[in-house]
């Protein structure tokens, strides 16, 4: 197994083995973050982000990304 070049470590100074790393592509996969009473979720193939009342299921709004989401956060104004 072939590994990282000199000098490159991972924790604890243990050398790190390229096997180890992914090397396949990630399909999409959707992504989500929650505020309150809706949750935002992505759906990574179309580049879409829904947002949806957690309480009645319903789709209150969505959006079309420039570029896929590859995760999701947010903060609260103010805070």
């Amino acid at each position: 197994m072939e590994l990282v070049p000199a000098g490159v470590e991972g924790v604890a100074g243990l050398p790190i083995a390229m096997g180890d790393l992914q090397t396949q592509p990630v399909p999409p996969r959707p992504t989500l973050f929650v505020r309150d009473h809706t949750a935002h979720v992505s759906d990574q193939g179309k580049r879409k982000l829904y947002a949806v009342d957690i309480e009645s299921g319903e789709k209150v709004a969505a959006v079309t990304l420039p570029k896929s989401t590859n995760e999701l956060s947010g903060v609260a104004a103010g805070r």
